[in-house]
């Protein structure tokens, strides 16, 4: 995390994971605090904000294609996008999932990065990325109270935090519309 701080303090990227989903306002704070300070010189273009969703999933403790030897856990998905963005859809995606390093973790690492990567640089409808990933089944499915419905994998629990990211911003944009019209 550390090198991920100082990449944003100098002004290399525009955000960072903390991997801590639970303690993230807090720090968040602090951090962009420290951050802008130490940045007065080069000005952001934007912050990138978004909700985390807890999805739930099964982690692998030993043997990944063995459904008896997995356990309950949560999924943690973060969607950014920057203040002014007018899309439905995030410009980038995080989540964390059991213990850094671990084959689930690097996987879903992967994942997220592949559709940061396309949709930021790539000319790719991310409406055909969520079609993609939706879906996938692995060996176990676990039910999303949030979203009333069942998770079939990991690509399949980040498509979907990513839909309720999407239905939330609808939501939002609809709202700002409607009080415009009205005011």
């Amino acid at each position: 995390m550390q090198s991920d701080l100082m990449a944003f303090i100098e002004g290399q990227c525009q955000g960072f994971d903390l991997k801590q989903p639970e303690d993230r306002d807090g720090i968040v704070k602090l951090l962009m605090e420290f951050a802008m300070d130490r940045r007065k010189d080069r000005p952001l273009n934007s912050v990138w904000v978004g909700p985390t969703f807890k999805v739930p999933v099964k982690l692998p403790d030993r043997d990944e294609t063995d459904p008896e030897q997995q356990r309950d856990g949560s999924l943690f998905v973060t969607c950014n996008a920057p203040e002014d963005w007018d899309k439905l859809w995030p410009l980038e995606v995080f989540a964390v999932i059991g213990k850094t390093g671990g084959d689930a973790s690097i996987l879903t690492d992967t994942i997220c990065r592949l559709y940061s990567g396309w949709v930021q640089w790539g000319d790719v409808d991310p409406e055909k990325v969520l079609k993609h990933m939706e879906g996938i089944a692995g060996p176990w499915s676990r039910y999303w109270p949030l979203e009333q419905c069942f998770i079939r994998s990991i690509p399949d629990a980040i498509a979907k935090a990513i839909r309720r990211y999407m239905r939330d911003r609808m939501e939002e944009i609809n709202g700002k519309a409607k009080a415009l019209s009205e005011g």
